[in-house]
């Protein structure tokens, strides 16, 4: 075997092989194949760090210096990134025209390099630091040009904790976003269904009729004239609606300066003026009443006449017309025939609450006036209400306000002249009272109608003229029983 691997015929192949030219192939997919000059692929560093062991055909084979190409294009490096104790380090720097090259090549000087500790930008630039007193801030209309594609809410809000600055500019821009709703037959409702997260939906003085439910599932601010145009004798907004509920509240919301009467006796669930179903509603200065078998609204709203100040009690009590023909009676017995005239007309003794607080729903009830509804003026079932402030008066189905687990705090009300109790508090409330005026009522001040809960009565509380006791608490037997009740219910 060794003899035939010195045989003259592998000494000829091995002396033809020698003769040969090797080189790498040409790259003919970039350039033409009558191209005089190949174009040689190679890895993008200098060819002095690569080992012996790793060095393939010696660059000097080449008959000129090879090219070196990278994925960087328009780019260049700055050189005070590179330390001198890097391992790699060259005093070559990549450019992405003519590749590596030396640091003091002259071709550096067109591009503006003067020393190889200065930074270039993209653009050739020295890169320079920005002054310490320099803020970015665009002009007040451009800016607002912007806020003005962001939704009052949560951009728009969120943008306003941001810096003073934009909190003024930012307010004036949540400001400026009012929609002027005319009073007319479902114009409201075509408004809140157009309107955006945040927008303020501003109601013109008259009567505005809704053919279905209002329903409000984005942040809205719905406001009526402002307080004092026109005079004392100027139109309200009025809201008018023979739906079960007039207004639905699905998500933070704000009702100011507005009258919301409900006419007829629609039946449904729940069956109220006002329903809170989820998220924090905030009434301030409105008017609340259920028409019930009224003629028209105008007959309807004489519920409001002779109205105090929210918070004052009512000097007499308001008639309708239907009470006109009723000859002087007590006062209790002209409620208890005010109720059946309420009955009678509809022909429905179903209950229709003023403001109805779900359990998902938290309501702040602030400077309102709730007269003669059909049912408890303000009902909470396992939500949470804060009043203060208000008059709630002349329920004629029903207490003033029914609490039904929750919590409640009553601060300078005035609750008066319920076919019922004024307070009745039910199944675990959490009720705290202090400042009001309960009077006038057939039944009780207060009524404590179950265990469990926790209830606190300050001492400022006035009771006064209420047919029954002012605080009527269970016996000790109902006690026992609504213990059992709860203990019972717990166990399921």
């Amino acid at each position: 075997m060794l003899a035939s691997r010195s045989s003259p015929d592998a000494d000829d192949l091995e002396a033809r092989l020698t003769e040969l030219d090797l080189a790498p192939p040409p790259l003919c997919h970039q350039r033409s194949q009558e191209w005089a000059e190949p174009v040689y692929r190679s890895a993008s560093i200098d060819p002095s760090r690569l080992s012996l062991e790793r060095r393939s055909t010696s660059f000097e084979e080449y008959e000129e210096e090879p090219v070196y190409r990278s994925a960087f294009s328009g780019l260049h490096l700055d050189a005070s990134a590179i330390s001198d104790d890097d391992p790699y380090y060259t005093d070559e720097r990549f450019h992405a025209d003519w590749g590596f090259v030396r640091v003091d090549d002259p071709r550096h000087s067109r591009i503006g390099c003067c020393s190889p500790t200065h930074g270039l930008s993209a653009v050739g630039c020295p890169a320079t630091t920005p002054d310490a007193a320099f803020v970015f801030d665009l002009p007040c209309e451009i800016f607002d040009h912007v806020l003005a594609f962001l939704p009052c809410h949560p951009d728009l809000f969120n943008a306003m904790a941001a810096s003073k600055s934009w909190r003024r500019c930012a307010s004036d821009n949540c400001a400026r976003r009012c929609v002027d709703v005319p009073a007319s037959q479902g114009g409201l409702a075509r408004a809140v269904e157009a309107a955006r997260p945040g927008d303020t939906l501003r109601l013109s003085a008259g009567l505005h009729v809704l053919s279905a439910e209002l329903t409000l599932s984005v942040p809205l601010q719905l406001v009526g004239p402002p307080a004092g145009a026109g005079g004392a004798d100027a139109a309200p907004a009025v809201l008018s609606s023979a739906q079960h509920v007039l207004l639905r509240s699905r998500s933070a919301a704000r009702l100011r300066g507005l009258t919301l009467c409900r006419m007829g006796e629609g039946v449904g669930y729940p069956n109220a003026v006002l329903f809170a179903e989820a998220g924090t509603l905030s009434v301030e200065a409105c008017r609340i009443t259920c028409g019930g078998g009224a003629r028209d609204e105008a007959d309807a709203l004489r519920a409001f006449a002779g109205a105090p100040t929210p918070g004052v009690p009512f000097e007499q009590r308001p008639q309708l017309p239907a009470e006109a023909s009723l000859p002087a009676a007590p006062p209790h017995e002209r409620l208890q025939a005010d109720a059946a005239l309420s009955s009678d007309a509809g022909g429905n003794e179903l209950p229709q609450s003023g403001v109805w607080v779900g359990a998902a729903a938290r309501v702040l009830l602030r400077g309102c006036l709730i007269s003669r509804t059909l049912g408890p003026g303000v009902k909470v079932y396992r939500g949470e209400l804060e009043a203060v402030g208000n008059t709630i008066a002349f329920a004629s189905r029903g207490a003033n306000v029914v609490a039904n687990g929750g919590r409640v705090r009553l601060s300078r009300n005035q609750i008066q002249g319920a076919t019922g109790d004024g307070v009745s508090v039910w199944n675990c409330t959490q009720l705290s009272a202090d400042g009001n005026r309960i009077e006038g009522n057939t039944g009780s001040g207060v009524v404590i109608n179950s265990c469990g809960g926790r209830v606190s009565l300050g001492p400022d509380n006035e009771f006064a003229a209420n047919g029954a006791q002012d605080i009527s608490r269970p016996s000790a037997r109902e006690l026992a029983c609504s213990r059992a009740a709860a203990a019972a219910l717990a166990a399921c």
